[in-house]
């Protein structure tokens, strides 16, 4: 709700019959060390171990690509974009629809901190934002982008960091402060960066009073359309708590969720009439609530799961691709998530 009313979900829900199923269309069963799906005009890509495969819509192999992709997007322009290392750089490149090289848009020289990176992150727009981290170099972030000389922007703070793409070129960057013998966080800013890496403006999440440490532990930022979403946990309660931020820095809603700390929050995807899909893994299926602006919940339902753990979502009109490791659930997700 707004003004930071925190609602439980675990409550409300015991009260209401159980939700209805999605409407399945697909498994592969037989995809292991299978983590990102990436949504492409007429099909999709999954990652393989040293490949890229690309399927159709009727889930029929039409290419492969012979690279190691450290993350990969399909852009607005039908586009695939990959991001990869070569020797001590990280190389942006684009790929048509059909698989075939449409070049290199973007080279960053990292050095030996090439092979220490904790988050990375492609919009569709083609942006990609990549963060590191190593005790002798500190906490370092660069952004590649076609047409744009890439900088390597590094930072000797004791900071814990984490990064978001943002449509149109902007970032989200998290930034907390740690304090290693309670193995908490001490405060928590997030801060919006233009193209430039100029800041446009900072919110200090908590951590305001420096005499009394935090309870809560930051998890994850991830963004979705043009909001930021910070996920931490409340240790006294044993809480995650969701924050979504707009894209001027205000807090719009925040919602607490008591589950196993085994079992993190889940992920959002933005939906073009503003709403939000929240998609997590229970113990046995995969669950996806439509949420609104002011952090209600307009519906939800699930799907059949193998257990794993969530590490992708891609949506695409009303069909949901939900990737758990070694399976890719695809889902049409219509009325009862409030469309």
């Amino acid at each position: 709700m707004r003004g930071g009313v925190v609602v439980g979900i675990g409550i409300l829900a015991a009260c209401r019959e159980p939700p209805p199923q999605c409407l399945e269309r697909e498994y592969f069963r037989d995809a292991p060390d299978l983590y990102q799906v990436a949504r492409l005009p007429d099909g999709y890509v999954l990652d393989a171990p040293g490949r890229l495969v690309g399927y159709d819509n009727d889930d029929l192999e039409r290419f492969q690509l012979g690279i190691s992709a450290l993350e990969f997007q399909g852009t607005r322009d039908g586009t695939l974009v990959t991001l990869a290392i070569d020797g001590e750089a990280l190389v942006l490149a684009r790929w048509a629809a059909d698989g075939a090289a449409l070049g290199e848009l973007a080279r960053a020289v990292v050095g030996a901190d090439v092979l220490n990176i904790s988050q990375r992150v492609i919009s569709d727009d083609g942006v990609a934002l990549v963060s590191g981290y190593t005790d002798e170099a500190g906490y370092w972030w660069t952004r590649l982008e076609h047409g744009r000389d890439a900088v390597v922007h590094r930072s000797d703070t004791t900071a814990r960091t984490g990064i978001a793409a943002v449509r149109g070129g902007d970032a989200y960057v998290l930034e907390s402060t740690w304090q290693d013998e309670l193995a908490i966080s001490e405060t928590a800013t997030l801060t919006r960066l233009g193209p430039d890496g100029a800041p446009r403006w900072a919110t200090r999440i908590f951590g305001d009073a420096p005499d009394t440490p935090s309870r809560e532990v930051i998890v994850e930022l991830s963004a979705a359309g043009d909001a930021a979403y910070v996920v931490t946990f409340e240790h006294a309660q044993s809480e995650f708590v969701i924050r979504r931020y707009d894209a001027d820095g205000a807090l719009v809603w925040r919602r607490a969720e008591r589950r196993p700390i085994d079992r993190p929050p889940g992920q959002p995807v933005a939906r073009d009439d503003g709403t939000l899909l929240w998609v997590d893994d229970l113990d046995a299926s995969i669950r996806v609530r439509a949420i609104d602006n002011a952090g209600d919940v307009l519906g939800e339902c699930t799907a059949p799961a193998d257990g794993n753990r969530l590490s992708d979502v891609e949506l695409d009109g009303d069909e949901l691709f939900v990737v758990t490791i070694d399976r890719i659930t695809r889902l049409r997700v219509g009325p009862p998530l409030g469309r």
